[in-house]
Formats: structure tokens, C-alpha cells, sequence
């Protein structure tokens, strides 16, 4: 495994500010997932909320558009438009990935789930495939919009992803990891943690698939750096449902994974 040898920088944290009273509809939203407020356990700690910049996590961004992207009957759901064109995939949340803490929790960090809802034939363990990652970028920032919009998520500046196969990659270094992403197929559960410790976290159902430490820097309660979740629908996988504001599973995580450098 590596040492991160990167901190990020605040440039993108948002100051303190804005309750959870003042989003009515954040609120409802929190209130029937069943989440706690204040300092429970398993509280999401909320940003600042307006119209353009959410409170936390609720739905994909429909401020970020590629060519290959559409949603169709609910703003939970992105899909491929062509399978056959390549790039143009990305999608990212509208708002900061919620923190979870509390001791009946055996990990706290922040964290977000999807759900494959649709998936293509093709399907090569090794090839170009799904990936998933956080960005420190808003999908507010103009560099994620209209015809600067990237063609693939790796390419949003400060972002990390697992996947493509079995890749990991962050400041702009590619790494093989034992988990590939190929092998995730129609049904299944994804879930995504920066851990307080800046580790990346992929689940597979609920269950450990990936453990790398990233250049992120500290994450915590209290911490004003805003996460954003990214996916690229690479690969077979051509829709991802967004399971908002559903808590981590509650499992012991694996030892980190072993990476070792792609050298181009």
C-alpha cells in the first residue's frame, strides 16, 4: 500500500452556515429515511443548503450533463444512452455525501450507495467498465458543465475512482487493484466510503470489495470539505439508481488492499 503524499485543500469547502430548518424539503427528506438529526447516532452532519447547492445528498445533478447521460422517470436514475458510443458517461450527485457517525457503527465517514438497474450483454472482466470515486469539484463548478464538461469522470480535477476494471486512480496516477469492477452485474449494491481515516471504501452488497488510502485528507464531523460522488457508467453497466441517505452496512472492514502503479 502507498502513503498519501497529497492534502487537499479547503478551495472548495463552504463556509459554515444554513440548518436543517431552513430546507423544508431536505428536512421531509431525512425525516422519512429514518435518519437522525443533531448528535445521534448515525446523524448526517448538514452544509449549507440553497437553491442551486443542496444540503446533502438527494438526487443525481441535473446541472451536469454529458452527451451520453439521460435520467428519465426519477432524478434517482441515470442511464447510458449508447452503449455502443464511448465516453460522455459521467453523472454526478447534486449535493455533499452525507457523514455518518455513531457507536453502533463499526466505521464512521462519508458515504452513498447506487443500485444497477440496467446492464448490457457485454460483459469482459479486465475491459473498461463501471467506475465510481468522489470529487472535491461541486457539480455546480463550470468545469463540470455544458461543453466543459469532461468525456470521462477521471478527468474532473482532484477526483478518485476505483474501478475501469481493476484500477484505482487519483492525481492523475493509475493503479491495479484486486478488485475489478467487470464483475458487478444487474442487482447489485454499490457503496462508497471516504473513511475518517481518507480511505476509499467500495462495498459489493453490503459486503467490503476495496480498501485504499487516498490523498483526501482529514475527514470528520466537524470537517468543512465537501465530498461529491461521480460514476462513470463504463462497461455493461448502462443505469445506476441513487440510494440517497442510506446508512453504511455494519461490518468489520478488510485490511487495506494491495495496489501496486501502472506505469504508462
Amino acid at each position: 500500500a502507498r502513503s498519501p503524499t497529497q492534502t487537499a485543500g479547503n478551495a472548495n469547502a463552504s463556509p459554515p452556515g444554513g440548518t436543517l430548518s431552513r430546507a423544508s424539503s431536505c428536512s421531509s427528506l431525512l425525516r422519512n429515511s429514518g435518519a437522525l438529526m443533531a448528535a445521534a447516532p448515525g446523524s448526517i452532519i448538514p452544509h449549507r443548503q440553497s437553491e442551486d447547492r443542496p444540503l446533502v445528498l438527494s438526487q443525481w445533478s441535473p446541472k451536469v450533463k454529458p452527451f451520453n447521460i439521460m435520467t428519465k422517470t426519477s432524478p434517482l436514475q441515470v442511464r447510458r444512452r449508447r452503449s455502443t458510443m464511448p465516453g460522455g458517461t459521467m453523472a454526478m450527485g447534486n449535493g455533499p455525501m452525507p457523514y455518518f457517525f455513531g457507536s453502533h457503527l463499526l466505521t464512521e465517514g462519508c458515504y452513498c450507495s447506487f443500485r444497477v438497474i440496467d446492464s448490457d450483454d457485454d460483459r469482459r472482466p479486465g475491459a473498461c467498465a463501471l467506475a465510481l470515486g468522489v470529487s472535491r469539484v461541486p457539480p455546480w463548478d463550470p468545469t463540470v458543465q455544458g461543453d466543459q464538461c469532461p468525456m470521462l469522470a477521471y478527468q474532473v480535477p482532484d477526483v478518485v475512482m476505483a474501478g475501469y476494471g481493476p484500477k484505482f486512480f487519483e492525481s492523475h496516477r493509475w493503479y491495479r487493484t484486486p478488485w475489478d469492477s467487470s464483475v458487478v452485474k444487474l442487482g447489485d449494491k454499490l457503496g462508497l466510503m471516504v473513511t475518517v481515516d481518507s480511505e476509499l471504501v467500495v462495498f459489493l452488497n453490503d459486503k467490503p470489495a476495496l480498501r485504499v488510502p487516498t490523498s483526501l485528507g482529514p475527514i470528520s464531523k466537524c470537517s468543512q470539505q465537501q465530498l461529491y460522488p461521480i460514476v462513470d457508467l463504463g462497461g455493461h453497466v448502462s443505469g445506476l439508481e441513487l440510494l440517497p441517505l442510506k446508512a453504511p452496512p455494519v461490518v468489520q472492514l478488510n485490511s487495506q488492499s494491495r495496489i501496486e502503479r501502472i506505469l504508462a
